[in-house]
């Protein structure tokens, strides 16, 4: 039978999970799919011999002679695939059978298609693109209109009819996938499935493995990563940012248009590198960023802002549009908020501090401050009912307060929140939404030794 589906797996390390993958995708019921195994392992220590015994002609497995790298091997992966449709997925993703049946259906009835995308299960809990609607975008700035809120693409499937392989490789893209992506997306149109296409699981103790550590040893990348530095670092993301950028400037559309996608992609990109100083601000990424030490976010900023500016005015000069004062703009509004959680900071440190009871979010607030060694006096409660996370927290009654403190609402603006502050005369109080994480970005940029991250990472 004709293949019609090529699912495609560009594999390093991750040995138990890629076994696990494969087995799960030959439960599939279907013979008109296949599965490409393509290894960056040239020991074949890990996987080959497994997956040499497996009796399956829907399997695939080929070995590189060398490690050529992860965007290279993404790019392998593809041309290995018998069918022009291809669902690229990680070591470490799962794919949900009913996701395959409705992908089937939309190759049969719109064979012309460039991308098929859904909703993704992240190994957090949430779902991953769940505010865009299931349906069919059109080629062009409607498919592109969304594509900027999506942050790992992976899974996805690609109409590789539509690219030209040999001219992706050597790119040195940290993310190729979502070269491929932005490339095809002025093709053919985009569907985006009404179920979950799957989910992330991301293990990462299987990823730092003893067979087959992701790390720098004597300046040389184990991993299927790049080797000029972190993946997440922010001399990485301007590298990926401007990537995409070209790729949209070649686009044929309204300057209004382009200048509406180019705006997501600089924000998105800018909202990563608050990422980056919270969540990847650890000994092993920064030691694989190629800085010395620590970066503080003033730092981190201003290095995005230089290389940005330079690369827009190079645009501007040849007059394709004008971005450089408006990715100062974004610069600057992101520091001031930053600049509002540091003067946030100081208040906690001289106030009795209380955070208001809204569950969850309230807890991980809890949690931050006390890595932070901030004491809260208190969590404000409006109704009587169990609390299992704040069980060394005092509870409060907003009627007992006496207008003198510093009240912390981990959440958007709250009108029945605000009617009971005032109605105790409170003033001083702080709707933490963003503010959260911006906390945590001024109190990560202060930590300069790897030890004093540890706790905070583990936390996070």
């Amino acid at each position: 039978m004709e293949k019609k589906l090529s699912i495609a797996i560009p594999t390093f390390g991750y040995p138990v999970s890629v076994v696990e993958n494969i087995q799960r995708l030959l439960k599939f019921d279907r013979n008109d799919i296949e599965i490409v195994l393509v290894d960056n392992d040239a020991s074949g220590k890990q996987i080959k011999d497994y997956m040499m015994s497996i009796e399956d002609e829907r399997l695939h497995y080929y070995q590189n002679e060398c490690n050529i790298g992860r965007s290279n091997n993404m790019i392998r992966a593809i041309e290995k695939a018998d069918s022009n449709y291809v669902l690229l997925m990680s070591s470490d993703d799962e794919l949900f059978p009913n996701a395959v049946d409705e992908i089937m259906d939309i190759i049969s009835n719109s064979p012309d298609f460039a991308l098929i995308m859904g909703t993704i299960r992240t190994n957090l809990g949430n779902t991953a693109f769940s505010k865009i609607e299931s349906g069919r975008y059109q080629k062009g700035y409607e498919a592109l209109n969304i594509l900027p809120f999506l942050g790992n693409l992976i899974p996805f499937v690609i109409n590789k009819s539509y690219i030209h392989t040999p001219d992706f490789y050597d790119l040195d893209e940290t993310y190729m996938q979502n070269r491929l992506v932005l490339s095809v997306a002025n093709s053919g149109d985009l569907f985006f499935l009404k179920q979950d296409l799957g989910r992330q699981i991301d293990n990462m103790s299987d990823r730092y493995s003893d067979t087959m550590p992701e790390i720098f040893a004597n300046n040389e990348d184990l991993s299927s990563w790049n080797t000029k530095g972190c993946y997440y670092a922010p001399q990485s993301r301007i590298i990926q940012l401007q990537s995409e950028l070209e790729i949209i400037n070649q686009y044929t559309m309204r300057g209004d248009q382009k200048i509406k996608i180019v705006d997501k992609l600089v924000s998105r990109r800018i909202g990563q590198l608050c990422e980056y100083l919270v969540g990847c601000h650890d000994p092993y990424l920064i030691h694989s960023s190629g800085t010395a030490g620590f970066m503080s976010y003033q730092k981190v900023f201003q290095m995005f802002l230089e290389q940005m500016e330079q690369y827009f005015q190079k645009i501007e000069a040849d007059k394709l549009y004008f971005f450089s004062g408006r990715v100062r703009d974004i610069v600057n509004n992101e520091l001031l908020l930053i600049e509002q959680a540091e003067n946030i900071l100081k208040q906690i440190a001289q106030s009795q501090v209380y955070i208001w009871d809204v569950g969850n979010q309230s807890s991980k607030l809890l949690g931050m401050l006390s890595l932070m060694n901030i004491e809260m006096k208190g969590l404000i409660v409006t109704e009587e009912k169990s609390r299992e996370y704040c069980k060394d927290t005092p509870i409060v009654k907003p009627e007992n307060l006496s207008g003198t403190e510093l009240i912390l609402i981990p959440g958007l603006w709250n009108d029945f929140i605000i009617r009971k502050l005032q109605a105790q005369n409170i003033k001083n109080y702080h709707f933490m939404d963003r503010m959260s994480k911006y906390l945590a970005v001024v109190w990560c940029s202060s930590l300069q030794t790897e030890e004093s991250i540890k706790e905070y990472l583990n936390y996070y």
